[in-house]
């Protein structure tokens, strides 16, 4: 049997990724045991083996770059003698260091809320952000002037997000542009819509323009706004040396 119940695996995309287990054998006499099929991202330095008596097998497993990013929970079977399938879970949890998007709100005068439900469009899919390391962000001439995760709400069995938008007097009128960052593929949505309409077709229809007004309140608890994040992706270009 497997020493550990289950097993956790962080990493950031795209890189190679190691844990290990240990296949234990708790008889009184010799066990043979082999592993199930693996994903084929998924290795394995030693996929069967025998244990003397009350032995111990440490196995190094290897997460290759191909695997399923953002959150995820696989299975690792192990069987010995008898042939029954005894299962090891693995949460993992891929993702890219997040943008360094902060903000102080003491350099600001006053400041604006904006509650909301986060949809993502990712390669034409469509849907609502449960992810609570998503993150929204506001900017006022390229300044970050807000910035929260997707919450978890009890009250609404919903995903939100209340975003404080700081600004100051000269601020005043001054369009916000939004931002999002899907923790899931960690990458960066420039292009985000606005729509004032939780029920709006977001694909067709233009969206709302935001501007800085002090004290203000977008939607509330009971009437969400839809910040839609478009397909478009912000990519970084490394600059040769």
């Amino acid at each position: 049997i497997w020493e550990e119940e289950n097993i956790e695996v962080a990493g950031r995309i795209g890189e190679e990724k190691k844990f290990t287990a240990t296949v234990t054998n708790q008889s009184a006499q010799s066990e043979h045991w082999v592993l199930g099929d693996l994903p084929s991202w998924l290795s394995a330095n030693f996929t069967s083996g025998s244990l003397p008596a009350l032995g111990n097998q440490e196995i190094t497993f290897t997460v290759d770059a191909s695997a399923p990013t953002g959150k995820s929970e696989f299975t690792v079977y192990v069987s010995g003698n008898n042939e029954i399938l005894v299962p090891l879970t693995v949460n993992m949890n891929l993702k890219n260091e997040a943008p360094e998007w902060s903000v102080d709100p003491s350099d600001f005068e006053s400041s604006a809320t904006l509650f909301g439900a986060v949809k993502i469009n990712v390669d034409g899919k469509i849907s609502y952000s449960e992810d609570e390391d998503d993150l929204v962000a506001a900017f006022i001439n390229g300044k970050c002037v807000g910035v929260t995760n997707v919450q978890y709400e009890n009250f609404s069995d919903s995903y939100r997000i209340y975003l404080n938008i700081h600004g100051n007097t000269v601020d005043v009128n001054k369009d916000i542009e939004l931002k999002v960052w899907d923790a899931s593929t960690g990458l960066v949505h420039p292009v985000v819509k606005t729509f004032a309409d939780s029920n709006a077709d977001v694909e067709l229809e233009e969206g709302v323009a935001l501007e800085y007004e002090e004290n203000a309140t977008l939607g509330d608890y009971d009437n969400t706004y839809t910040v839609y994040a478009t397909n478009y992706i912000q990519q970084s270009t490394p600059l040769k040396k």
